[in-house]
């Protein structure tokens, strides 16, 4: 009797979604406050990312907020890049957030909303993203 071949699974993601990086010294919920009052929407508390650190050998929990967009149908998701001394894309140490944004909007909307974030008093700095580009691009799917 033949053995059956096994055939690996093999699950490809897409990136098809709009990334900002922020810089702050605020906390997640103080961030998500300001983003929510500039720009009306109502990003709340999700459970935690969580990662194993083989390195480390323990847990790794990175803040997560989002809200639904009822105008464009899409959704926001705030992402804490940080927890402690770790961080969810490493390659992108200096920023302390990333701004997701799950839709198919304009590039004159996405102008719009990316001079909103710049003009958010307590980031210090907001920068567009391309996360085809980045290294642990895996990190930022949200199930």
């Amino acid at each position: 009797m033949e053995m059956a071949k096994k055939t690996p699974l093999r699950i490809t993601y897409t990136y098809d979604f709009h990334l900002w990086g922020i810089v702050t010294t605020l906390k997640d919920f103080q961030v998500s406050w300001e983003i929510n009052k500039s720009f009306k929407i109502n990003l709340s508390r999700k459970q935690d990312i969580e990662i194993q650190s083989v390195a480390k050998g323990r847990q790794l929990f990175f803040g997560l907020f989002s809200s639904h967009d009822r105008f464009k149908q899409g959704t926001f998701y705030l992402i804490a890049n940080k927890y402690y001394n770790e961080y969810l894309i490493p390659e992108m140490k200096e920023f302390d957030f990333f701004l997701r944004y799950d839709c198919d909007a304009s590039d004159e909307e996405l102008k719009l909303l990316f001079a909103g974030l710049k003009a958010i008093q307590p980031f210090a700095l907001v920068v567009r993203v391309n996360p085809n580009k980045l290294k642990s691009k895996h990190q930022l799917i949200i199930e």
